[in-house]
């Protein structure tokens, strides 16, 4: 993973999980930090921009990726001000967003980077690490 990053120039990882935490090795909060510190990438965690437990459940429950879009960009407005911070970052770094989903497509990130990358009449290149 930190090879990707560093293949792509990653400066910062924001990590977007609401639960920052996972059993696979070295990709919980704590461990994640670290590798990535040592490799000069700075690590922030957003947990407000994470999908809030039951849309999860939900999805999870029903496969239906057009409602979690429709309810997490619902979401999305409530926390406009971390959205914001996101934006600013994307400005002054190259930010890679973190989750768990492996198809971005499918994946909550897609729309926040959707977001991001619009806002203020501002267009990013979205890559896919």
């Amino acid at each position: 993973m930190v090879a990707a990053l560093r293949w792509n120039r990653v400066t910062k990882v924001v990590d977007v999980r609401q639960l920052p935490l996972s059993r696979k090795r070295g990709f919980s909060k704590t461990a994640l930090s670290d590798t990535l510190s040592a490799q000069g990438i700075e690590y922030v965690g957003m947990r407000e921009l994470g999908t809030p437990a039951p849309m999860r459940r939900h999805y999870k429950q029903t496969g239906d990726f057009d409602l979690l879009a429709i309810q997490y960009r619902t979401h999305l407005a409530g926390v406009d001000g971390s959205v914001e911070k996101l934006y600013q970052m994307a400005v002054a770094d190259r930010v890679c967003l973190l989750c768990f989903e492996r198809d971005a497509s499918l994946c909550h990130r897609s729309l926040l980077a959707a977001a991001v990358a619009g806002r203020n009449g501002t267009q990013f290149e979205v890559r896919h690490v």
